[in-house]
């Protein structure tokens, strides 16, 4: 159990840690079941996701760019989904490798997709509504990315030994509040706060581990996340007051990132085709399953 997990009393394993490609059917005891990416109109090719021999996951990159393969799928059936998407706070881990710059040129583009581990609110990714801001006009969202780590090679610091970790509060009417950028973002800032630095000359290339705590807020403490490098903190905690869906007007910018404790997140994994990425294992952690969202 990692010891973050441990402290923060998020003791059962509610998810992985062997991943394990599924077409149909859903969470299994002691496997990370992850479907090809079809949310949003997605549609992966089975070329995209493959189990290696060793029980690993490979992902070649392509297909859906920095998403190949999610916790769940949308389905026909009456909730719209298979699989599991978590809520209620937790301990999320990754262990990967890929290739990072090593052997790289600035030649290679990252515009088809970098290694990621993040996730994202099934909330939204359903595209039925339930993403709906009360109150506001039909189609006004509000909902929660949380990318727990991403691999660019084109960081402005053209330096090896960091991956960025943010958190995007999405809101608005798609291509109308925010026009440039689709729905409006409040992203944790400055620059570059959302970069996680690891130790000097890491070999990205062999497995580690990325990890993120989630501790929900309560009416008398804070929310936050803490993101954490081979069962070490990076960064600085996240923090936010308790949100109850005030409106946009009216919401505080202590409570930024608040709706992450009302919603449940559809974990992904990708990686753009310059950079194949081997996924070893995946799990969560958290105090009980009671607040996670699961469809066989």
């Amino acid at each position: 159990m990692p010891l973050a997990a441990q402290q923060a009393g998020y003791l059962v394993n509610t998810y992985g840690p062997a991943p394990t490609l599924e077409s149909s059917g859903g969470p299994q005891p002691g496997t990370a079941v992850l479907y090809r990416s079809n949310f949003l109109g997605s549609v992966i090719p089975a070329s995209q996701a493959t189990q290696n021999s060793d029980g690993s996951l490979a992902l070649p990159g392509g297909g859906n760019a920095n998403g190949q393969v999610n916790s769940a799928s949308a389905t026909n059936n009456a909730a719209g989904f298979q699989g599991i998407a978590f809520g209620g706070g937790g301990y999320f881990e990754a262990t990967l490798k890929f290739d990072g710059w090593q052997s790289q040129t600035s030649t290679n583009s990252t515009s088809s997709g970098w290694p990621s581990f993040w996730a994202m609110s099934i909330e939204h990714l359903l595209g039925n509504g339930t993403a709906q801001w009360p109150g506001q006009a039909a189609g006004y969202e509000h909902f929660i990315e949380v990318d727990f780590m991403e691999y660019y090679i084109a960081y402005p610091q053209k330096t090896t030994d960091i991956y960025n970790g943010s958190i995007h509060d999405w809101y608005g009417v798609w291509k109308q509040t925010c026009a440039s950028s689709g729905f409006c973002d409040v992203m944790n800032e400055p620059w570059p706060t959302h970069l996680m630095s690891t130790p000097a000359n890491t070999d990205f290339s062999a497995y580690h581990s990325y990890g993120l705590l989630w501790v929900p807020a309560t009416a008398s403490t804070d929310g936050y996340v803490q993101y954490y490098f081979d069962g070490e903190p990076v960064g600085n905690p996240i923090t936010w007051a308790q949100f109850t869906n005030e409106s946009p007007a009216s919401t505080p910018a202590n409570q930024n990132f608040g709706i992450l404790d009302l919603q449940h997140l559809v974990l992904s994994l990708g990686t753009g085709p310059n950079f194949p990425m081997t996924v070893g294992a995946v799990s969560v952690w958290q105090k009980s399953a009671a607040d996670n969202m699961v469809q066989q």
